[in-house]
């Protein structure tokens, strides 16, 4: 009796660290999809600058855009739909989760995305407004 209780839980665990390793895998695959999608927004940073207190590849873009134009975004506002708009981030920061950032009179108006089922960006997460070292106030969600 207590053998098969021992072969038992061995099938268990070898159940478990195999269910581990192909999700694990399937995890890393995912994320290499969402990176490749990432680069593919074609942000090739011509500098670097600190976005709050983080390092940030930066790109001059000759543009004005108004802050409040990012008052009027929420959840319901795309990654494309802000591109269409106003045009492409200046930049991309962040070590794992990337934030892409639009200059605005000197500060950063720092954005998340949803990621899609595609690997794109997709709709606004949190917006937050920066200086070079710190969050000055949450745009969205307020």
């Amino acid at each position: 009796m207590k053998r098969r209780i021992v072969i038992f839980l061995i099938f268990i665990i070898w159940v478990i660290a195999i269910f581990l390793i192909v999700n694990k895998r399937y995890n890393e695959n995912k994320l290499l999809d969402v990176v490749e999608k990432v680069n593919d927004i074609n942000i090739s940073p011509t500098g670097w600058i600190k976005v709050e207190g983080q390092m940030a590849g930066w790109t001059y873009i000759d543009r004005e855009i108004d802050l409040d134009y990012f008052y009027g975004l929420d959840n319901t506002a795309t990654y494309e739909q802000i591109v269409e708009d106003i045009g492409s981030p200046n930049g991309a920061m962040g070590f794992g989760l990337i934030y892409l950032y639009y200059e605005v009179d000197g500060l950063f108006v720092v954005i998340d995305f949803t990621i899609d089922s595609d690997g794109g960006l997709g709709n606004v997460i949190s917006i937050r407004l920066c200086s070079d070292e710190s969050r000055i106030v949450d745009i969205y969600p307020r």
